[in-house]
């Protein structure tokens, strides 16, 4: 009941604040333009139709191209014939052209700007940018990684074995494994999931390479709160070495001699010991007379 002013004042006020909750909760917010009246000189005064066309057509040697994608034409081309059916699109408005879609995610991926600056640059919605990345970012996942990160086979195990026995003097050894922290911001409610050792928020790379650098496998999105071998032993490539299930080659001998050691992945001592994975002994209770390092360079030069 009001008994004063007052009373019918805050009345008054609390029902006024807590009346366009329940009126507006329901009502889609309307669009305050079709298409930005910015955005409808795209073709015109877009970097695709200016700046990218001038790098194409007139750098001779096509550098500034290629530090705006990280790719010469030639490269662009061949990456735009394997993903341009599937960014073809076909609204009732004008769409972007697979062409148009693929250099803004190239330019993304290659310098990292903002997508609020993409759009801007572009003369597209900063939304149409999001879409574009999120959606192509996955198509060239799936068009590249059975091209160039397929599982290895027996017979490309034993490649890189020989490789690395030749540049490291490391026999039998099929690859090296590590993991890499990638900052990021923490997604929301996700509490101390994504919160590394090095009081940062990340997502963890984890790879294998061969003996010249190439990756061979990768798992990519683990947080960053875990541990490397536990990113190793969920991981699809981990469970298949820990499991016994990877075609890899059978004990062989070691060179110049007649011993048969398996062949094993090398590792940091953040991974766990294994038949299939050799890491650094600890030597924590090594007097300095037991610990003894090789230095194959010092050997070499004596």
């Amino acid at each position: 009941m009001v008994k004063s002013r007052a009373d019918l004042l805050l009345y008054f006020f609390t029902s006024l604040l807590s009346a366009p909750t329940c009126v507006l909760t329901d009502v889609k917010r309307r669009r305050r333009f079709k298409v930005r009246p910015l955005n409808k000189y795209r073709d015109i005064h877009g970097h695709f139709a200016t700046l990218v066309k001038d790098m194409k057509n007139i750098e001779p040697d096509f550098k500034q191209f290629f530090k705006y994608t990280r790719m010469t034409p030639d490269v662009f081309e061949e990456l735009l014939k394997l993903v341009k059916e599937d960014l073809q699109n076909t609204p009732s408005k004008k769409p972007l052209s697979p062409a148009h879609r693929l250099l803004i995610t190239l330019h993304y991926l290659a310098e990292g700007c903002s997508m609020q600056e993409l759009a801007w640059s572009y003369r597209v919605g900063k939304s149409t940018v999001h879409y574009i990345i999120k959606e192509t970012t996955a198509l060239l996942w799936d068009k590249l990684c059975p091209i160039f990160l397929p599982e290895p086979t027996k017979e490309q195990f034993e490649k890189i074995a020989i490789n690395f026995y030749e540049r490291w003097n490391m026999p039998n050894c099929i690859g090296a494994v590590d993991g890499k922290h990638v900052s990021i911001q923490a997604p929301k409610h996700s509490g101390s999931d994504y919160f590394n050792y090095k009081k940062g928020f990340s997502i963890v790379l984890l790879a294998a390479c061969d003996a010249k650098y190439c990756f061979n496998m990768v798992d990519i999105g683990a947080n960053g709160a875990k541990h490397d071998s536990t990113d190793f032993k969920e991981s699809t490539y981990g469970k298949a070495l820990l499991n016994n299930t990877l075609d890899i080659p059978p004990p062989k001998e070691l060179p110049h001699s007649r011993i048969k050691c398996n062949h094993f992945v090398v590792a940091d001592q953040a991974f766990p010991l294994h038949k299939s994975i050799m890491r650094p002994y600890p030597g924590q209770n090594l007097s300095a007379q037991q610990f003894l390092i090789i230095d194959y360079q010092g050997l070499a030069e004596q």
